[in-house]
């Protein structure tokens, strides 16, 4: 007789070229053989061993071994161990078959896994190389960088709104600061005023960063220069002026101190500056103190440190039109 014994059901216990011992300790049984290739021996335990040892006959004859009579311990053929057998080997796979369908099914999802790990790695190759999904090849940053240097405001506002919706300000802040550093801040100002009309909010996140970057940066003075001119073309165009004021206070709350000298000096550099700079300031400073609450408290924090560089101009010039605009003066 031949005992067919999967391996992942079994443990082999010190075997030897003379000596194999299969034991299942919950089982409480085990199979003992006196040669290692395990083609004859004998049970100890329940009547019948586990439906994972299949036992097969070539010529329909019992086990034997000691203690066996040439039959399983309560393996009576006459009482249908024969068709029990028969049962066993219809009901249950065969075990290399088995085996052979698990190694496929094994290597497939292997397979999948490195394939799906391949395509993460592209993704994120990809985006690192700054390409983006309508495969321009360009990131956002090079894509606001061009925007800046052709003069397309809007263009370089509306990637600055998505970048930050997406919460990849970052991206839009180091174009914005960049074309500081390459004294394009006409450019800047036109695009922080474009993209506050399209979402104020969004907006305010993106120039949070950038005010409170840029003297890390070395770029305070070219950033005050950036936002002074922003005050100025929010004024000329009207509508503009309301988002931009509340996209200007929110960035102040957001940026906290940095942010708040960093709009300081932009404060400074608008009443410095006069004319559309002046009154663009005026206007927007009246806008939040009219609204109140914390763009108040933000506009009033970045005067602080405006009228600590220019007292004279920053103080008269905001606080009459902000009390003309308010109705507070007669």
């Amino acid at each position: 007789m031949t005992l067919r014994i999967p391996n992942k059901n079994w443990n082999v216990a010190a075997p030897t070229a003379t000596d194999v011992d299969w034991r299942d300790a919950a089982g409480g049984w085990s199979y003992t053989s006196a040669a290692a290739s395990a083609e004859s021996g004998s049970w100890v335990g329940p009547s019948h061993p586990p439906r994972q040892l299949q036992q097969q006959s070539g010529d329909g004859r019992g086990s034997s071994g000691g203690g066996g009579g040439g039959r399983d311990r309560g393996g009576d053929d006459n009482e249908g161990g024969g068709d029990r057998r028969d049962r066993r080997d219809r009901d249950e796979p065969d075990d290399k078959g088995s085996g052979k369908a698990g190694k496929e099914r094994d290597q497939e999802k292997r397979q999948r896994d490195q394939e799906e790990k391949q395509r993460d790695q592209k993704e994120r190759d990809q985006k690192k190389k700054g390409k983006d999904k309508g495969g321009k090849g360009r990131g956002r940053k090079q894509r606001i960088e061009a925007s800046l240097g052709a003069g397309d405001a809007r263009g370089a506002a509306v990637e600055l709104v998505d970048a930050a919706r997406s919460g990849e300000q970052q991206e839009s802040v180091d174009a914005l600061l960049q074309a500081l550093g390459g004294g394009n801040a006409n450019a800047v100002a036109a695009a922080s005023v474009s993209a506050a009309q399209i979402d104020s909010g969004a907006t305010a996140a993106a120039l949070a960063v950038a005010a409170a970057a840029a003297p890390q940066r070395n770029l305070l003075q070219p950033w005050a220069n950036a936002q002074a001119n922003a005050f100025a073309q929010a004024a000329t165009q009207g509508s503009a002026l309301n988002p931009f004021a509340t996209a200007v206070g929110q960035a102040i709350q957001q940026g906290g101190q940095s942010a708040a000298q960093s709009y300081g000096y932009a404060f400074a550099a608008a009443a410095a500056s006069g004319g559309n700079s002046e009154s663009g300031l005026a206007e927007a400073t009246a806008v939040a103190f009219c609204q109140g609450g914390g763009l108040a408290v933000a506009y009033s924090q970045a005067f602080s440190f405006a009228i600590k560089l220019d007292r004279r101009r920053a103080e008269a010039e905001a606080t009459s039109q902000v009390l003309s605009t308010c109705g507070l003066l007669g």
